[in-house]
């Protein structure tokens, strides 16, 4: 296919006109990441630590938007204590950031295991101060996320933020900031992504040359957790607002019963601009916290091209290897499991919500479940 260059005549001096490009529309917004520690499972905890460090990021940065990370309700790994902290799509953890959007005047953006309908799901949230909320499900795309919930297909859609005046904001979490075809998806669409990880180490307990081929790969995750922000800025040519887990984890290996798998959780909460420069950071040995900065919200101009290769990073062998393995036995036991009705969420009947919920009072809201009373939005 050839192209052809065409070069307008010049008009004559006396009557040609200056001219300006047109202003494009730009926003400066102030957003914080929070990056907590939490307990495998313990929702109804964490849910306190969480409002505590939601408050606490308020008051000492005054951001416009607040952004958690991935399953912030719990984090996600292997074993049955993940499994259990789903909870009803519109139950505690989403009432949670509703709540403390409202009260607090700031969008919250947040993680968790929701049921919606007869499954679990990797669900995110954006809930704003008028009662607007902006739901979206997630591929699950994490060593472990898919022993707990239901995978999605397709690209994640931008969701549109009335409180940033209609600038469309994309969603990410877990492994989708690594994924090529997801950052694709999100070209040319968006203004800022959002969104956050649940990054497990390999595991720091093996003993003998296992121990060297685990440390050599933990060491790589480190590298790739704290480079990734700013490869998706550059390929989108937008902000990025990326918030991760903190903290350690023990559990008990899919791979031989009685050996554990103990984790750290590798952090790099990060607000990133557009070109790449990274406006806050939070590593993991800076533990749980909080950071902000101010971005400014305008139409994307992507500044490297995207490649025709499965990720961002470059995956070693063995991760390719072992999340394709994880992942096929994670989603084999999950359906099985539902099949036989073990999960504990499906003594809750099933029952969902439409992934945009107009403004509006909570009160005079829809309402999903029709399970537990502590469950039910109040």
């Amino acid at each position: 296919m050839s192209t052809t260059a065409f070069t307008p005549s010049p008009r004559p001096r006396a009557t040609a006109q200056p001219t300006s490009p047109a202003p494009r529309p730009t926003r400066q917004v102030r957003v914080a990441v929070i990056q907590p520690c939490l307990e495998v499972g313990d929702v109804e905890g964490n849910l306190i630590h969480l409002e505590d460090l939601i408050r606490d990021a308020v008051r000492a940065h005054q951001p416009q938007m607040v952004i958690l990370p991935e399953s912030a309700s719990s984090p996600t790994v292997h074993g049955k204590r993940s499994g259990e902290a789903a909870r009803p799509i519109d139950g505690a953890p989403l009432q949670l950031l509703r709540h403390l959007s409202r009260e607090l005047d700031v969008v919250i953006g947040g993680g968790f295991l929701a049921q919606r309908g007869g499954d679990a799901h990797a669900s995110y949230a954006i809930t704003e101060p008028d009662g607007g909320i902006h739901l979206s499900n997630h591929n699950g795309s994490t060593f472990w996320g898919r022993h707990h919930s239901r995978g999605t297909t397709g690209r994640p859609r931008p969701s549109a933020l009335a409180s940033f005046d209609g600038a469309p904001v994309g969603v990410a979490c877990g492994w989708e900031w690594a994924s090529t075809d997801v950052a694709r998806g999100l070209r040319h669409r968006v203004q800022v992504v959002v969104g956050g990880t649940c990054w497990p180490s390999y595991p720091l307990n093996w003993s003998g040359p296992l121990d060297r081929w685990m440390t050599r790969e933990h060491h790589r995750q480190i590298q790739q957790a704290r480079e990734l922000p700013r490869q998706v800025a550059r390929l989108l040519g937008v902000p990025v607002v990326l918030a991760a887990h903190v903290g350690t984890a023990s559990f008990p290996t899919p791979f031989a019963k009685g050996l554990s798998w103990d984790t750290e959780l590798l952090g790099e909460s990060q607000i990133v601009d557009r070109d790449g420069t990274i406006l806050a950071r939070l590593s993991g040995a800076d533990g749980e916290g909080h950071a902000a900065a101010t971005i400014t919200l305008e139409p994307p101009a992507p500044l490297d091209p995207l490649t025709d290769v499965e990720w961002i990073p470059s995956m070693s062998a063995t991760t390719r290897s072992l999340r394709g393995a994880l992942r096929a036995r994670g989603a084999l036991g999950y359906h099985a499991e539902r099949l036989l009705h073990r999960h504990d969420w499906q003594d809750v009947p099933g029952a969902d919500l439409a992934d945009e919920i107009n403004p509006g009072e909570p009160g005079q809201q829809a309402s999903a479940t029709s399970g537990p009373r502590e469950s039910r939005p109040r």
